[in-house]
């Protein structure tokens, strides 16, 4: 009589179906939605007036506060909400990409030293942006019965 030996491969079989339900993701819509939360995220940072690093922006200076509240702005970088509205998303093959539209978006960024203009980031990776990303890849695999 023959030896015999028995091999269980359902496992292997379990994770090659995980995996034919992954590879049928759709991984556009899934930048798609990366991209709709990161433009969410910026957009709040106008809000908050926080930084991706969670720093608090400088505030007005004094002469600028005057004319501001001469002119009823609303808040540091907001005064009808261009720059906040122009953030947008572009799904790109290696990526989702992130940015303004606006000329002077840059300016308000990373600041201008020349005209004393203070950096105030509202573009960024930071904590927020990781979880939602995660959270994102997270509902986009439950969705597909993994």
């Amino acid at each position: 009589m023959g030896k015999s030996v028995k091999v269980d491969i359902s496992e292997i079989i379990d994770i090659q179906n995980i995996m034919k339900r992954l590879s049928a993701m759709n991984i556009f819509e899934l930048k798609k939605s990366i991209g709709v939360e990161l433009e969410d995220i910026a957009k709040d940072r106008f809000d908050y007036k926080k930084s991706p690093d969670n720093e608090k922006w400088k505030e007005w200076s004094a002469s600028y506060a005057k004319y501001a509240n001469k002119d009823r702005r609303k808040s540091i970088l907001v005064t009808e909400g261009i720059l906040q509205e122009s953030i947008t998303s572009d799904v790109r093959n290696e990526g989702v990409y992130i940015g303004s539209t606006v000329i002077y978006a840059k300016t308000h960024q990373d600041g201008y030293k020349e005209k004393n203009i203070p950096a105030r980031p509202f573009l960024g990776f930071g904590e927020e942006e990781s979880s939602a990303i995660y959270s994102t890849i997270e509902e986009f695999i439950k969705a597909a019965g993994v």
